[in-house]
């Protein structure tokens, strides 16, 4: 039996980002290869610096922002768990 691949050719899978398609599109240059992605050796290519599937340009987000993202994590977590242990509470009472 074949062995399976994990990467399928760039024009055959839906693109959900931009990012994702050029990284789509390095691991099908590259043979799949994510190794051979990160040691590429075309640094004239336009897609290079975009080869790990994230924008280098892009600026961190600021100490303000970073806490308001902690913060709506933390919180659908919580969330999460109430439902959670209310599903399991609500299970055992049917039993």
């Amino acid at each position: 039996m074949p062995a399976k691949t994990t990467t399928a050719p760039a024009a055959q899978t839906p693109a959900h980002t931009a990012l994702k398609a050029i990284r789509r599109k390095c691991l099908e240059c590259s043979s799949g290869s994510a190794d051979a992605v990160r040691a590429c050796y075309i640094p004239d290519c336009p897609l290079y610096p975009f080869r790990f599937g994230r924008n280098p340009f892009k600026p961190p987000l600021s100490e303000k922002k970073r806490k308001a993202i902690t913060e709506n994590l933390k919180k659908a977590q919580v969330a999460q768990r109430g439902s959670t242990l209310t599903t399991t509470a609500g299970g055992a009472e049917n039993l």
